[in-house]
Protein backbone atom coordinates (compact mmCIF):
# COMPACT_ATOMS: atom_id res chain seq x y z
CA UNK A 1 0.00 0.00 0.00
CA UNK A 2 1.58 3.45 -0.87
CA UNK A 3 1.52 6.26 1.64
CA UNK A 4 -0.89 8.54 -0.03
CA UNK A 5 -3.65 4.84 0.31
CA UNK A 6 -2.80 4.88 3.41
CA UNK A 7 -3.35 8.69 4.34
CA UNK A 8 -6.86 7.81 2.37
CA UNK A 9 -7.76 5.74 4.12
CA UNK A 10 -7.16 6.95 7.26
CA UNK A 11 -8.91 10.14 6.31
CA UNK A 12 -12.05 7.96 5.59
CA UNK A 13 -12.28 6.19 8.86
CA UNK A 14 -12.21 9.31 10.59
CA UNK A 15 -15.32 9.87 8.84
CA UNK A 16 -18.73 8.77 10.54
CA UNK A 17 -20.38 5.64 9.26
CA UNK A 18 -23.00 7.82 7.06
CA UNK A 19 -20.15 9.54 5.49
CA UNK A 20 -18.67 6.32 4.26
CA UNK A 21 -21.78 4.81 2.87
CA UNK A 22 -22.09 7.96 1.36
CA UNK A 23 -18.51 8.09 -0.17
CA UNK A 24 -19.02 4.39 -0.92
CA UNK A 25 -22.34 5.34 -3.10
CA UNK A 26 -20.18 7.81 -5.07
CA UNK A 27 -17.29 5.45 -5.81
CA UNK A 28 -19.92 3.21 -7.08
CA UNK A 29 -21.64 5.16 -9.09
CA UNK A 30 -18.27 6.43 -10.45
CA UNK A 31 -17.09 2.34 -11.30
CA UNK A 32 -20.24 2.00 -12.68
CA UNK A 33 -20.15 4.82 -15.07
CA UNK A 34 -16.17 4.58 -16.15
CA UNK A 35 -17.20 0.06 -16.59
CA UNK A 36 -19.86 1.47 -19.17
CA UNK A 37 -17.84 3.67 -21.08
CA UNK A 38 -15.31 0.73 -21.57
CA UNK A 39 -18.26 -1.61 -22.10
CA UNK A 40 -19.14 0.59 -25.28
CA UNK A 41 -15.67 1.21 -26.48
CA UNK A 42 -14.50 -3.21 -26.00
CA UNK A 43 -18.19 -3.60 -27.94
CA UNK A 44 -16.35 -2.48 -31.43
CA UNK A 45 -14.28 -5.54 -30.58
CA UNK A 46 -17.07 -7.55 -29.96
CA UNK A 47 -17.02 -10.67 -32.03
CA UNK A 48 -20.42 -11.16 -33.73
CA UNK A 49 -22.55 -13.19 -36.40
CA UNK A 50 -23.28 -11.96 -39.72
CA UNK A 51 -26.66 -12.23 -38.66
CA UNK A 52 -26.25 -9.79 -35.70
CA UNK A 53 -24.50 -7.15 -38.47
CA UNK A 54 -27.03 -7.20 -40.58
CA UNK A 55 -29.83 -6.91 -37.90
CA UNK A 56 -28.24 -4.04 -36.45
CA UNK A 57 -27.45 -2.14 -40.05
CA UNK A 58 -30.58 -3.25 -41.40
CA UNK A 59 -28.94 -4.18 -44.24
CA UNK A 60 -31.64 -5.46 -47.10
CA UNK A 61 -30.63 -7.96 -49.70
CA UNK A 62 -29.75 -6.25 -53.56
CA UNK A 63 -32.34 -6.81 -55.55
CA UNK A 64 -31.20 -5.18 -58.95
CA UNK A 65 -27.78 -5.79 -59.96
CA UNK A 66 -27.76 -2.94 -62.58
CA UNK A 67 -28.03 -1.12 -58.61
CA UNK A 68 -24.47 -1.93 -57.69
CA UNK A 69 -22.51 -0.75 -61.12
CA UNK A 70 -20.82 2.30 -60.29
CA UNK A 71 -20.32 5.72 -62.29
CA UNK A 72 -17.66 7.19 -61.00
CA UNK A 73 -14.90 6.55 -63.73
CA UNK A 74 -15.18 8.67 -66.65
CA UNK A 75 -15.82 7.07 -69.95
CA UNK A 76 -13.15 9.21 -71.75
CA UNK A 77 -10.37 7.02 -69.56
CA UNK A 78 -9.16 3.61 -70.43
CA UNK A 79 -8.41 1.08 -68.03
CA UNK A 80 -4.78 1.24 -68.48
CA UNK A 81 -5.18 5.08 -67.83
CA UNK A 82 -7.27 4.12 -64.68
CA UNK A 83 -4.21 2.03 -63.58
CA UNK A 84 -1.64 4.04 -64.30
CA UNK A 85 -2.93 6.56 -62.26
CA UNK A 86 -3.91 4.50 -59.58
CA UNK A 87 0.32 2.94 -59.88
CA UNK A 88 1.65 6.21 -59.92
CA UNK A 89 -0.38 7.23 -56.68
CA UNK A 90 1.12 4.17 -55.00
CA UNK A 91 4.40 5.20 -55.85
CA UNK A 92 3.78 8.86 -54.44
CA UNK A 93 3.04 7.53 -51.33
CA UNK A 94 5.61 5.38 -50.78
CA UNK A 95 8.31 7.29 -51.61
CA UNK A 96 6.73 10.41 -48.99
CA UNK A 97 6.80 7.62 -46.11
CA UNK A 98 10.61 6.58 -46.89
Amino acid sequence: MTTMFQTIVQEIQRLTPQEQIDLLQILSRSINDVSRQNNGANAFWKHRQLAEHIQQQKVQPATDIASLKGDFWPEEESVDEMLEYIYSQRYEERDESC
